[in-house]
């Protein structure tokens, strides 16, 4: 009967599978809008790309962004903007991670 059930629970995911051309590709059975990426320690997992702006002196989040790709150097300076509306003040600093520099982004913060 537990067999059965599974049988049928995944006979969709069998036909999915099917009609996928490339044999690389995964399906995520857990979460299908989480897209695999590749993590800093080398491994491929299903993920979300989420970025948070705080204010140092307090640590209180004052923007956040969630994204389906990996880190890009222009996704900076939205979040940037994000903070500054979100906290009606314009940052004296600004500091993050190597991945987000860019000559664009130094000239513009």
């Amino acid at each position: 009967m537990k067999l059965e059930k599974k049988i049928k629970k995944l006979e969709p995911l069998q036909k999915q599978l099917e009609q996928i051309a490339d044999r690389k590709k995964r399906i995520n059975l857990t979460d299908p809008d989480a897209p695999v990426m590749r993590l800093k320690d080398g491994r491929s997992r299903p993920s979300y790309n989420h970025q948070t702006a705080r204010d140092d002196k307090c640590g209180v989040v004052t923007a956040v962004e969630t994204s389906l790709s990996g880190d890009k150097s222009d996704d900076l300076l939205p979040l940037v903007d994000q903070s500054v509306r979100n906290s009606g003040r314009h940052h004296d600093e600004v500091s993050a991670d190597s991945g987000f520099g860019s000559y664009n982004n130094l000239e513009k913060v």
